[in-house]
């Protein structure tokens, strides 16, 4: 009975986070009020520096201005969130999230 004792020496994990998996280039918009990049603009406005293009296949995105990057748009319970990449100081590629709550 009881917890089984941990090793001694053996490190605790951290659980990876998990993130949810959409093909490359898809956006995930659960909003039925979004029909339109009109839609998006109105109901979630972006920070500064940011603005919502359009592909030529009608997919829209979300364009940093500063120098042109691209990102996904995922909509879910009435927010949007985007990851901007950085470069950590230890040369790996993390991710910081933004959110955008509708209005």
């Amino acid at each position: 009975m009881g917890f089984p004792a941990s090793s001694p020496g053996r490190k605790r994990t951290t659980p990876k986070r998990s993130y949810p998996s959409f093909p490359e280039g898809d956006n995930h918009i659960d909003d039925p009020d979004v029909k339109t990049i009109a839609d998006l603009a109105r109901h979630y406005p972006l920070p500064k520096g940011y603005e919502y293009r359009v592909r030529a296949n009608g997919s829209p995105y979300i364009r940093r201005s500063s120098d042109g990057m691209e990102c996904k748009i995922i909509i879910e319970e009435g927010l949007l969130t985007f990851d901007e990449p950085f470069t950590r100081p230890d040369g790996k590629t993390g991710y910081k999230t933004i959110e955008v709550f509708k209005q």
